[in-house]
């Protein structure tokens, strides 16, 4: 049931190919690899931590955690935009079944984004999410705006995407975000670090017999 909740609140698709040059991060204990754009920086765990409690402070959900971070500006604030987030999801394999009926995974997903949400996002709205079986990967994406009494200045709408990646003990979900202004800039990066996650041998999926 937990695993089933974690698959239906995941919404935030994907094409083309951007081919930067880049660094392989190698995270030994979540067995698996992501690549990043080499100019970008990782987030200190410490302020990847203290930023999400901001969120979560105001926020009806559950307090949303993240294992890993990273964004393009270094002498930026930390989690600026456009920023990536991985969050190593540990709720016991998730059954390919549960990707047969798509649209009503997306609707369900949705509305739970939309009721714990609410207060930190205005104006969500959510693509068509779709499962590519071959791969074993979750593709959603979304735009939101943030609320101006959250964050100033007005950041305009942003836009989301998303792959959760199946492990035979959960799922690793990679987030990315961008400002809509730098969408036609940044796409293409986005999704090849979405596509980047390797996972390890010993925790790669597995279907069922």
């Amino acid at each position: 049931m937990r695993a089933k909740l974690c698959v239906a609140a995941f919404i935030v698709g994907l094409s083309s190919v951007c081919t930067c040059p880049a660094k392989e991060y190698q995270f030994t204990n979540d067995a698996f690899t992501i690549t990043i754009p080499d100019t970008w920086v990782q987030i200190p765990k410490d302020k990847l931590d203290e930023k999400l409690a901001e969120g979560n402070s105001i926020s009806k959900a559950p307090p949303l955690r993240a294992n890993y971070a990273f964004q393009r500006d270094e002498k930026a604030e930390w989690m600026s935009y456009p920023y990536v987030i991985v969050q190593i999801m540990k709720t016991g394999k998730i059954p390919e079944s549960q990707f047969a009926n798509m649209e009503k995974l997306s609707s369900a997903g949705a509305d739970l984004a939309k009721e714990r949400y609410g207060a930190l996002c205005s104006r969500l709205e959510f693509g068509k999410s779709y499962y590519d079986p071959s791969n074993r990967i979750m593709w959603a994406k979304g735009t939101f705006e943030i609320d101006p009494s959250v964050s100033k200045p007005d950041l305009g709408t942003i836009c989301a995407f998303g792959a959760m990646h199946l492990t035979e003990k959960g799922a690793i979900r990679v987030f990315s975000y961008c400002r809509k202004a730098e969408l036609e800039e940044l796409q293409k990066v986005l999704e090849e670090i979405l596509r980047s996650v390797r996972v390890g041998v010993n925790n790669r999926y597995t279907p069922e017999p």
